[in-house]
């Protein structure tokens, strides 16, 4: 039966097919030993020692196909293309698969897979003229092993789809290993749930319990009818996991805690008790942000409310340790870092207004930043009181300072800066000695400064 089988399909697909044995058992189950399917040119396309499908009679004679288990054993998947113009060395087999009736474009979908069970599988794709990056992960050049899988297929009509992943798991060349996937996904004509969601990575747990997509599938412009919300569970994530897709991460082995919620549409987009932070504390954010328009970057209007990020000593050197750095002294020198504020407005015009605090005093800001085209500019308020200048600079001449100033400034490109400050400088400590009440007026211009100070 094998060979006649495998001439057959060699037949129908143009290619070479070879299937050792065919095993039917009980009438609803068929068992294929060493299966090999070649691509037009004649190179490995499919390979699996065992491949095994089990489905139920009784209810394809009610036009309702279920099968209680597909079982794909030592499977191989070789893919590949030439370029990214030319056809995939699979697409005969998804032309031969698709039907070729369309006089009939209602006929109903309903589809049972109680268990897809895939174990030591394998697949690669490969972009032939693509360079290859080995240790690197590169989407022209997959190359996918310990491939493992436990997919249940509930239902699958026109209009619907319910299915479980209970397992997913695999290597792949680069060094990225998904350790495990699980989620549940049911979703029809008006919404989708996500739920169970749990992404095991070697040193990550990301935990969300509940996303949902709601929308209209019978408008014209269905993408606008979308409304998402859903929160990410507070979450252990080692940035180092995804090293290999963000070499930046790599040295980033230190777990840090993320817990999140996710409301909005195509208009506006609302990040709210957003929380990152590291394991004992040192390092803190609190953030809520709103944004229109975010799919248009031009038109996009930021809403963002800071009401709590704070760095100690130990944090800076935390921060410092994983992203591959030294600590500058003058961060040493700050003590810790805490800032309050709030930001509003669009990409290029901003406002920023906050409070700094670090063991050296503490600093109000009220800035507006216009970086429109090449021109930048800014504008603001800068208000401090008894500031330990000299400490943060290690200065010893210098001590404390007083502040309250208009900043106004401009950068362009291929030409100096400009700074002007104006304001009031009610104290200043230097060499010991102190000036009371002075008046500033000073312009930085083409690299020369220019200005008055007043010493009442």
């Amino acid at each position: 039966m094998s060979v006649v089988v495998s001439k057959e399909l060699s037949r129908m697909l143009q290619t070479e097919v070879s299937i050792r044995n065919i095993n039917i058992g009980l009438l609803n189950r068929i068992i294929l030993d060493d299966v090999s399917i070649c691509d037009r040119e004649g190179g490995p396309l499919l390979e699996a020692s065992r491949m095994s499908a089990k489905f139920s009679i009784r209810e394809l004679l009610q036009h309702r196909v279920v099968i209680n288990n597909i079982q794909l054993y030592r499977m191989h998947l070789n893919l590949n293309r030439r370029d990214s113009l030319s056809a995939p060395n699979y697409q005969f087999l998804i032309d031969a698969l698709s039907s070729r009736d369309t006089t009939d474009a209602n006929t109903n979908l309903n589809l049972r897979i109680n268990a897809v069970l895939v174990r030591h599988g394998h697949i690669s794709y490969h972009q032939q003229d693509e360079a290859e990056t080995p240790g690197r992960f590169n989407p022209r050049h997959l190359d996918i092993g310990e491939l493992r899988a436990n997919i249940s297929l509930k239902a699958l009509r026109n209009d619907s789809l319910n299915m479980t992943m209970r397992h997913l798991s695999f290597k792949e060349q680069s060094g990225f290993t998904l350790g495990n996937l699980t989620f549940k996904l049911i979703a029809n004509t008006q919404a989708a749930t996500l739920s169970r969601f749990r992404l095991k990575l070697p040193a990550t747990r990301l935990a969300i319990d509940t996303l949902r997509a709601d929308y209209d599938l019978t408008s014209s412009e269905a993408w606008k009818t979308v409304h998402v919300s859903g929160a990410i569970e507070e979450s252990s994530i080692t940035p180092a996991d995804i090293g290999n897709l963000v070499p930046a991460l790599s040295s980033f082995t230190a777990p840090v805690r993320l817990q999140a919620k996710l409301e909005g549409n195509t208009q506006e987009i609302s990040l709210n008790h957003f929380r990152l932070r590291s394991e004992n504390n040192d390092v803190l954010l609190n953030l809520y942000c709103r944004v229109r328009n975010p799919f248009e970057p031009e038109r996009s209007f930021f809403d963002l409310n800071l009401p709590d990020l704070h760095v100690t000593n130990t944090g800076f050197r935390f921060l410092a340790r994983n992203l591959n750095a030294e600590v500058p002294p003058v961060l040493t020198r700050l003590g810790f870092f805490t800032f309050q504020g709030s930001a509003r407005g669009m990409l290029k015009d901003l406002r920023l207004k906050g409070v700094m605090q670090c063991a050296t005093g503490k600093v109000q800001t009220d800035l507006h930043l216009d970086l429109n085209h090449r021109l930048k500019t800014f504008q603001g308020r800068l208000q401090t009181s008894e500031f330990q200048l000299g400490t943060l600079l290690a200065h010893a001449d210098m001590g404390r300072i007083s502040l309250d100033v208009g900043v106004k400034g401009r950068i362009a490109e291929k030409s100096y800066p400009q700074l002007a400050v104006v304001g009031d400088i009610p104290l200043m400590e230097y060499k010991q000695h102190r000036y009371d009440d002075i008046r500033i007026n000073a312009q930085y211009r083409r690299g020369y400064y220019n200005g008055t100070l007043t010493i009442n």
